[in-house]
């Protein structure tokens, strides 16, 4: 688990500057290979800080650690809250878009965690981007097959949007719907 915990740490960025105001943010990672500097909601907004947010409620006693991931989570948000449109939708980016609905994991986690959102940003704040998202996607007609799965792609079925470890299970939501 040690082991696991230092590799994590490897994918964090460094904090950058402030742009527009004096907050700047932190928080953000990457993963993939050595020297490879992509930024995609998997890395960001629901790999990594989904699983440290979790593991401040599964570890509560490693308190150095969980006050690390909860710091860099608030931080995160700081600029996360603008990678939404006022619908709800997120911005289309980087790779495992087929996730859709993940990229808001990190406003539920932060929940879970007990992680109050930074300063600027209310409860909800946090609520109004999870339910915008959520029923931005219940918008999209595309999404479900015949059969009610969620279709591999992004507001539709296409393969072209995969990668190869993408499967069509990837989505794994069985949804009912009328459309």
């Amino acid at each position: 688990m040690e082991r696991d915990l230092k590799r994590l740490e490897e994918f964090q960025l460094p904090a950058h500057a402030p742009t527009g105001d004096d907050s700047g943010s932190s928080g953000w990672s990457r993963d993939g290979p050595e020297g490879v500097m992509q930024l995609d909601y998997y890395s960001s907004s629901f790999a990594i800080q989904t699983s440290q947010l979790i593991y401040t409620v599964l570890a509560p006693e490693d308190k150095v650690r969980g006050d690390k991931y909860k710091e860099r989570a608030q931080s995160f948000l700081l600029d996360f809250v603008h990678y939404f449109d006022e619908d709800g939708a997120g911005i289309t980016f980087g790779r495992s878009m087929i996730y859709r609905f993940a990229i808001i994991a990190t406003f539920s986690a932060m929940a879970l965690a007990n992680v109050e959102p930074p300063k600027g940003i209310e409860w909800g704040h946090v609520k109004g981007f999870v339910l915008r998202h959520l029923r931005w996607w219940t918008n999209q007609p595309n999404i479900f097959k015949g059969d009610g799965t969620l279709t591999v792609g992004y507001a539709g079925d296409n393969m072209n949007m995969t990668e190869n470890y993408n499967s069509p299970g990837e989505p794994t939501c069985r949804a009912k719907t009328d459309r």
